[in-house]
């Protein structure tokens, strides 16, 4: 027995032994390898590389407004960093400690995020704990500014010896910022595909196709060098048909009143009368912050359209021949009972509006009117009127470039999925148990002002790649004629009375006739009581001779309103028209010249520069003389029956100058060219000026100028 133990102890004692032996051979080769070894095993490791294949991405293609203004576009920007592993800085610490501080310099004079001892902490801090990716600067930087950086001490090495490392990104970038923001649309940070508005419909020719190419990284370094193998094809541009100039009118007008009745959002779109071209397209919704963003396109949501439906009812009912605009049809005191239920005008509280026309029905927006017509007339052929509703294409799906517009929906009486009770007849004429979103109750109203002629609205002019058009966009005819040219005359001619005596009037301008039709959408019941309101005017300008249609739609008004629609997107819609008006719709001047012609008459001449006034008179055809010596400068002195006579101003530069009866641009610079500062309040011509006329001018003199 103790031999057998005795033995046992032998054998665990070598086995412990040669245990032991193995473990210090192991610690002895760890040694070998880590430090004996190490720089012959950095010498592989620096020799060993990977390389694998990737992407070269594609420069998305930009979008445009129509007069070429660009909208979205891909601005190539840059994310720095620094490898403070580069051998080649690890083995020269002097040459890395002489310029560290010149370039912590350069970074703090460039970009100015922290002091120059800040950036020096940082640079060495990284250098001795050999970090590998050590963010430069927080935000991305432009192409100009990467070149510049490349330039600084120790980064001027390139990146295999400097550390520097680029990556490179594509910012969308919209110049004009918020505008029309919602129309162009967005595109997802992650995968950069488009996400909204024209970005997302045309996602795939806006993105291009990506290239192909080979980076070879190399193991211990930083060094990762890229060989492109195949180009990529950048993607091709879009022309749409957006007016940046009608844009920013449209937006301003609608946040004023937004603003003013503290509403929850609106939209406006304008479009081309005879093309079906969409000038401008806003919608405006509250942030929580109480600003107005264009983050949702409440222009492409179906609503009940309210009042503006009332035209195309008693549209079909004067195509039809049951009645005419002098038909007479009695309101009552305001109250009117439909299958049990009653019905009610605006002014029911002040007693109605007893018997009235069918004109004067649409221009006072009574319901009562417009439903007894419909129900006594189709009450029984409920069919035939939805038939001719959807004749005149009310229902049609219309192919607009806006992803996610909903359609139309105007309920049959022969549908059977559909719930149609006594009182929907009546009620869908005027405007509900029907949906229709804004931009299609315009393109309705856009044919009216047409001659009949439906036209498809349309967003896109044009497809290019570098500058050459590949694909155009033209007019489509939807419906060559939505009524009789008879119909339409006295259609057009109730839109008319609707702006000149009933609801409208607030829409009513001085300079342009209006024609259109209010509407007041009761929306989100409690309690069998509307919550809120939807508040529309669409119609179109000029009303004798149409070449835009516009819609105003605002939802949710909370204070300063009576429920009226003329006096709040009628408001806006009245300052579109006479801003558009203003800018776009002159005379020519043969016209011109013509006009003045019968009148005996000349246009008002300012005084200024006598070159840019030649132009303008030559191209009036008018005649005028200069009765003194030759001068740059004029004033206009007489005006007979054939001539416009003009003296030669003379100009002192140690004198105030007389600018009166000046525009502002020649006033200012010729006062500023006398090394005094002006300011200008008003529009038109300098009527006064603060510091006279031949005074001698004093450094830091300011004149004021009063322009009329």
């Amino acid at each position: 027995m103790k031999n057998e133990k005795k033995n046992m102890m032998i054998i665990f004692g070598i086995f412990y032994i040669f245990l032991f032996m193995f473990f210090i051979r192991v610690v002895y080769g760890i040694f070998v390898i880590q430090v004996v070894e190490k720089v012959a095993w950095d010498e592989v490791a620096s020799n060993i590389h990977r390389e694998f294949e990737v992407d070269e991405p594609a420069k998305r293609g930009n979008i445009y407004s129509c007069d070429g203004q660009l909208m979205a576009s891909s601005i190539p920007s840059y994310k720095l960093y620094w490898d403070a592993r580069v051998a080649h800085l690890q083995e020269k610490p002097d040459s890395f400690y002489k310029y560290v501080d010149s370039l912590a310099y350069c970074f703090s004079e460039m970009f100015g995020c922290k002091s120059q001892s800040e950036y020096k902490k940082m640079f060495v801090n990284a250098y001795r704990k050999k970090e590998g990716r050590v963010s430069l600067h927080p935000k991305e930087v432009s192409y100009f500014d990467l070149q510049e950086v490349k330039k600084f001490p120790i980064f001027s090495l390139g990146q295999v010896k400097g550390g520097l490392i680029v990556e490179d990104r594509l910012r969308r970038q919209k110049p004009f910022g918020s505008l029309a923001s919602r129309t162009i649309g967005s595109i997802l940070s992650s995968n950069k595909k488009g996400n909204s508005g024209i970005e997302k419909k045309f996602d795939e020719v806006l993105q291009g196709k990506p290239g192909k190419a080979t980076i070879q990284r190399y193991a211990g370094k930083s060094k990762s060098i890229k060989h492109v193998i195949e180009q990529p094809q950048n993607g091709l541009d879009i022309t749409t048909t957006i007016n940046m100039g009608m844009q920013d009118i449209s937006e301003k007008s609608l946040r004023s009143v937004l603003t003013k009745i503290d509403a929850e959002r609106g939209c406006v779109v304008l479009m081309d009368v005879k093309t079906g071209e969409i000038k401008a397209c806003s919608n405006l919704i509250k942030d929580k912050n109480g600003a107005y963003n264009d983050s949702e396109n409440m222009a492409a949501n179906a609503y009940e359209p309210g009042s503006t439906f009332k035209i195309f009812s008693l549209m079909v009912a004067i195509e039809d021949g049951v009645v005419d605009t002098n038909t007479m049809v009695d309101t009552y005191d305001g109250i009117y009972k439909f299958s049990g239920r009653n019905m009610v005008d605006h002014n029911h509280d002040k007693g109605g509006y007893g018997k009235i026309t069918i004109a004067q029905g649409l221009a006072y927006s009574s319901n009562i009117v417009v439903s007894r017509v419909i129900e006594e007339n189709y009450g029984n052929r409920k069919e035939k009127f939805v038939n001719r509703l959807y004749e005149i294409g009310l229902n049609r799906t219309l192919d607009i470039e806006i992803p996610g517009i909903q359609t139309p929906k105007i309920k049959h009486p022969k549908d059977s999925a559909v719930n149609w009770y006594g009182t929907t007849l009546p009620w869908m004429s005027i405007g509900y148990e029907v949906q229709i979103p804004p931009i299609y109750t315009l393109a309705y109203y856009n044919a009216i002002a047409n001659d009949g002629v439906f036209v498809q609205p349309f967003l896109i002019k044009n497809i290019s790649k570098s500058g050459e058009v590949i694909e155009s966009f033209e007019t489509k005819i939807i419906n060559s004629s939505i009524c009789s040219q008879s119909t339409l005359s006295k259609v057009r001619s109730m839109l008319e009375g609707v702006v000149d005596y009933g609801t409208g009037k607030a829409a009513a301008s001085k300079t342009i006739k209006i024609a259109g039709k209010t509407g007041t959408a009761q929306i989100g019941y409690k309690n069998n009581r509307p919550e809120a309101h939807l508040l529309t005017f669409c119609g179109y300008f000029p009303a004798d001779n149409p070449l835009y249609s516009c819609i105003v739609s605002i939802k949710v008004p909370n204070r300063g309103y009576s429920h009226s629609a003329g006096a709040t997107s009628g408001i806006v819609f009245k300052n579109i028209a006479e801003q558009i008006y203003a800018q776009k719709v002159r005379l020519t001047p043969n016209e011109f010249a013509k006009t003045c012609e019968v009148e005996k008459s000349f246009p008002s001449v300012k005084n200024g520069d006598f070159d840019q006034t030649k132009v303008v008179l030559k191209e009036l055809n008018l005649d005028f003389a200069l009765e003194s010596k030759k001068s740059a400068w004029v004033q206009c002195c007489t005006a007979d029956s054939t001539t416009l006579v003009f003296n030669a101003m003379e100009l002192d530069k140690n004198e105030i100058p007389n600018v009166v009866g000046m525009g502002a641009k020649d006033a200012v610079f010729l006062i500023e060219k006398c090394g005094v500062r002006a300011c200008i309040s008003g529009t038109g011509k300098v009527v006064s000026q603060s510091i006279a006329a031949g005074t001698k001018p004093q450094k830091g003199n300011i004149v004021y100028l009063n322009l009329k």
